[in-house]
């Protein structure tokens, strides 16, 4: 069953963002195994916010394990997501 969660980052800049995701070489061609998809973009309060989906909790948390140390280094720290399972997925 996939596995959706939302970060609300309020101290993380565009720039601390795509700095992070070139680190890691993440793109439309390189997303991380089981990575359904990735949203990210400031809200309307200036915090910084990423949705994801991802085939199962497992593989959102072995990501965690490749990126905590690269946000680390850029000086972010992330809260708690908000996290479902998911119900129904659509995509094009």
């Amino acid at each position: 069953m996939a596995f959706a969660r939302m970060f609300n980052n309020p101290n993380v800049k565009k720039e601390q963002y795509d700095a992070t995701r070139e680190k890691l070489g993440v793109s439309n061609d390189n997303m991380p195994e089981g990575g359904i998809i990735h949203i990210a973009g400031e809200g309307p309060d200036g915090s910084w916010r990423v949705v994801e989906v991802w085939e199962s909790e497992e593989n959102a948390r072995a990501w965690d394990e490749k990126l905590e140390p690269v946000l680390a280094e850029q000086g972010i720290r992330r809260p708690a997501p908000e996290t479902w399972q998911v119900h129904n997925l659509l995509k094009n």
